[in-house]
């Protein structure tokens, strides 16, 4: 059975629930179809079996008075006749519809070969009534009376021995019905009686098991686990927990287990507490010694902070001046190479002024010879050449002016080809120390710049360790607040721990805790076993467990 006990409670409580509720189901069932097959026959019996006995004799009846009123219609005076006879027709109706009521219910074979049998019996009578209703109104009543006495009640009285019959069939089924139903009930009442005793026994059986599981896997009474479960909740860890032999797998086992490791778990951790005071003590004056040396510190760096600040003050000045100087030299550079291409320009415009120059004395020559020519011509016309004459003189004299002022523009272009050609050699010869004082001015500012950047990046770096250094002293300081608030949670963890009674504690919930040194060793821990020695030598009283 050991598949049962593995289970868990509310599976063993439903299967013997659901057993019981099944048995009781069954024996439900059987008594409802028990109640229900008895009132079926019952309702055979009073609606079917009863009634058409209770029709059957009333239309025996019926046939008995009409066989009175037969009789009496030959005995009276025919006056009286009449009356007797509407009577018999009165019943006869009756009894038709009677039998026609019975047809409609009639549900064997042989129930209906009993009404066939009545109803040929009747029909022959039917016949017979009338004639002797013919003869029974004649004077002479002797032939009425043989017909009553030999035809007509015998008929009648075979008619009434075959309802008799019929009434016998169903009588016979109605104690058929009555015997079923007393068979019934009978045998009902012994299954239910069995289904019963057997459901009592396994309920029992049940009970048993369920019960003898549940303080198994307890470990004991249910009010025995409350009170150990009550101490525990409470912090005493130290008092002992009875169980019983062998037993390693009950809630109470499993509470003494959770017991002494707690117990162990929180002796080591009043001991960590302690370290941890101790150790918070010496971080704190470490942290502060940290604090005051990084204040210190602090303090000298902000000092080379601010000679770097000046120092790249400066730098950054020569460097402003450098661009400014090296802007002037590369102007200058470009103002001398333009200079000495425009004094080029001019050097080729006085050449070519020059050249324009020969050109204009070759003109003013050969206007002189043609002045010398128009004279000629004039002489040679006498009179009429004189104004010519004049104008040639004029004309002759011109070109000797320009001739002069040509000569005079030359000698003085040529003299202004030189100076510009001296220049423009000058010029060149400057040009490749303006460049290279236009280069080295570049230099100075390019390096002026990298000095300016690099004191920039000392100033950012002197800054940052100026900034971690405060940061530092800050961390210095939280570290000394966060060491203090640690020995303070120490302390209360302390506190707490001498709320609990731990198994070797020689004062109930006073363990005695103190400080140890971050530096001292301490001894590693030890899994606790999962039972003690100690627990299982007290005495196991018995009259703490249910017995079965």
């Amino acid at each position: 059975m050991n598949w049962f006990h593995n289970i868990r409670i509310h599976v063993k409580l439903a299967i013997g629930y659901g057993l019981i509720l099944l048995f009781m189901a069954g024996i439900l069932w059987t008594g409802i179809s028990s109640l229900t097959l008895i009132s079926e026959q019952t309702q055979e019996i009073v609606g079917d079996r009863y009634p058409k006995v209770d029709v059957s004799n009333q239309i025996i009846i019926n046939t008995l008075n009409n066989g009175r009123s037969i009789r009496n219609m030959v005995l009276v005076e025919p006056d009286q006749q009449e009356k007797h006879k509407a009577d018999i027709e009165k019943r006869r109706a009756e009894n038709k519809a009677l039998l026609d009521q019975l047809d409609k219910t009639i549900n064997t074979t042989k129930g209906r070969d009993g009404y066939n049998k009545t109803m040929t019996f009747r029909n022959t009578l039917n016949d017979k009534y009338t004639t002797f209703y013919g003869l029974a109104t004649q004077k002479d009543r002797k032939p009425a009376i043989d017909f009553l006495l030999k035809e007509l009640a015998p008929s009648n009285t075979a008619y009434t021995e075959a309802l008799n019959e019929f009434g016998a069939i169903q009588q016979e089924r109605m104690l058929a019905l009555g015997e079923e139903s007393k068979a019934n009930a009978a045998s009902t009442r012994s299954l239910m009686l069995l289904s019963g005793g057997i459901a009592l026994a396994i309920t029992i059986l049940l009970a048993t098991l369920i019960t003898r599981s549940i303080l198994r896997q307890l470990g004991g009474d249910p009010s025995y686990a409350m009170e150990v479960v009550a101490r525990v909740a409470d912090g005493n860890l130290a008092a002992p927990i009875r169980l019983r032999e062998n037993d390693d797998s009950s809630l109470l086992a499993s509470i003494k287990g959770m017991a002494h490791r707690l117990s162990d778990t929180l002796t080591e951790v009043g001991s960590m507490a302690s370290a941890i005071s101790g150790a918070s003590e010496q971080v704190s004056a470490t942290a502060n010694s940290l604090s005051q040396t990084s204040s210190e510190l602090a303090a000298s760096v902000e000092q080379t902070s601010a000679s770097v600040e000046e120092m790249a003050s400066t730098i950054s000045q020569n460097a402003d001046n450098a661009r400014v100087t090296e802007g002037i030299a590369s102007k200058s550079a470009g103002s001398a190479t333009e200079g000495g291409k425009a004094v080029g320009d001019m050097v080729h415009a006085m050449k070519e002024i020059a050249s324009r120059i020969t050109v204009i004395n070759d003109i003013a020559n050969k206007t002189d010879l043609l002045a010398i020519n128009a004279a000629i011509e004039a002489a040679r016309a006498g009179e009429h050449g004189k104004g010519f004459a004049t104008v040639a003189v004029e004309v002759r004299k011109l070109a000797e002016r320009s001739q002069v002022a040509a000569k005079e523009i030359g000698d003085l272009a040529g003299r202004s080809v030189g100076v510009a050609e001296r220049a423009g050699i000058l010029l060149h010869e400057m040009l490749p120390g303006i460049d290279q004082t236009a280069t080295l001015v570049q230099e100075i500012s390019a390096a002026s710049r990298e000095q300016r950047t690099g004191i920039e990046q000392i100033n950012g770096a002197v800054s940052q360790i100026n900034g971690g250094m405060q940061s530092s002293a800050a961390s210095a300081e939280e570290l000394s607040s966060t060491s203090e608030e640690l020995s303070s949670t120490a302390m209360q963890l302390q506190a707490l721990m001498q709320q609990f009674n731990l198994r070797g504690s020689r004062n109930s919930r006073k363990p005695t805790l103190h400080r140890t040194t971050a530096t001292s060793r301490k001894a590693p821990l030890q899994a606790p076993a999962p039972f003690y020695d100690e627990d299982f030598e007290d005495e196991v009283d018995d009259d703490k467990f249910s017995k079965f």
